[in-house]
């Protein structure tokens, strides 16, 4: 039992740490986005160029469970609902998100709007967009009553006791002793192009988010008095390829892919291969770096889409966990804003 509460305290300390990494340094910077595997089912999420880059309206659910085995692991949410305009023989798309992202101690939410403007270039399209929006972030210090919080009280002494050297006085007088948080406003421009090439359809994008690395000033009262803190979010450079080959009428679909995510502290790539069949189900695999390797499946039931994906974890605090789990669901509202072609390919996201 002695070994359970260990891994419990570890947990609790990890966590604690990276909070007080995120919160109770000055000036600070730390990486604010969500992760999200089936990251070409929602790319307005880190492309703003990309509302309205189909011909429907899109609203989409995304709920993931990360790291899940671990005490008060995070649970991040996903909404978003863009769509097509077309004013003349201009092609606007506008979108809008909200982010959130949750732990006992530490939280975060992001709202935004997006806008985007597209035009016909070298036998493709190109579309450029713009996004505006808001960011807040949040520490519960108050949750806090002692490093064994949450743990029952027949575990706190013991459980303390398994851990060599620690240093609990440093480490609790360094955290908040109430709720911290902060908000500030938020700028991301971002450039997608698809063009068509026989069967098949390339397509690539590149943003920038956080473009304003928004200052969100936070205050704290702890055994040193008031203090002013400063959390600027780094400025998130993202890039997308992929291409969809069409096979013996579009009966199978191939849908190679891949996502770079890079800020001033680190860089992941995710690798994906997907394969859909008749346009209902599909079914793939992914690989991001020095972190998970990623199985994932869905179906199509008319205008109604549902994803699911799991993580399985090859490093860190991903490979201690039993596995990150991610759910989606969509709807797509069809619109006549281009003629009808042999085989569709406006978005991404269903093909």
């Amino acid at each position: 039992m002695a070994f359970g509460r260990y891994n419990n305290m570890k947990n609790l300390v990890r966590y604690i740490f990276l909070c007080l990494m995120i919160l109770c340094f000055a000036p600070l910077r730390a990486q604010a986005d969500i992760q999200t595997s089936m990251y070409w089912a929602v790319p307005t999420q880190f492309n703003p160029s990309m509302a309205g880059c189909d011909s429907a309206i899109n609203v989409i659910v995304s709920h993931r469970l990360q790291w899940t085995g671990l005490d008060k692991a995070p649970q991040r949410t996903f909404i978003s609902g863009d769509s097509p305009y077309q004013f003349g023989k201009k092609r606007l798309g506008f979108g809008a998100n909200l982010l959130q992202d949750r732990t006992k101690y530490f939280e975060s939410s992001t709202t935004n709007g997006q806008a985007s403007y597209s035009m016909k270039l070298f036998g493709g399209r190109l579309a450029v967009g713009l996004q505006f929006g808001a960011v807040r972030m949040k520490f519960n210090g108050s949750r806090i009553s002692s490093l064994a919080d949450g743990f029952g009280e027949s575990s706190s002494a013991e459980a303390l006791d398994t851990i060599p050297n620690p240093d609990y006085e440093t480490l609790r007088d360094s955290l908040p002793h109430s709720d911290v948080s902060g908000s500030g406003f938020d700028i991301g421009l971002g450039l997608y192009y698809e063009r068509k090439v026989r069967n098949s359809v390339f397509y690539g994008g590149f943003s920038v988010m956080h473009l304003n690395e928004p200052a969100l000033i936070t205050t704290t009262t702890g055994q040193n008095g008031y203090q002013k803190e400063v959390f600027r979010l780094p400025s998130t450079i993202y890039f997308i390829a992929g291409c969809n080959i069409y096979i013996n009428n579009a009966l199978f679909v191939i849908q190679p892919s891949v996502l770079v995510r890079s800020n001033s502290s680190v860089t992941e790539t995710d690798f994906t291969l997907r394969t859909m069949f008749k346009n209902r189900f599909w079914c793939g695999v992914s690989y991001r770096t020095n972190d998970a390797l990623i199985l994932m499946a869905g179906a199509n039931i008319k205008a109604f889409r549902l994803y699911y994906s799991y993580d399985m974890g090859i490093s860190g605090i991903a490979k201690t966990s039993k596995g990150s789990h991610e759910f989606m669901a969509s709807y797509s509202y069809k619109m006549e804003l281009e003629k009808k072609k042999r085989h569709p390919h406006k978005s991404i996201r269903l093909l």
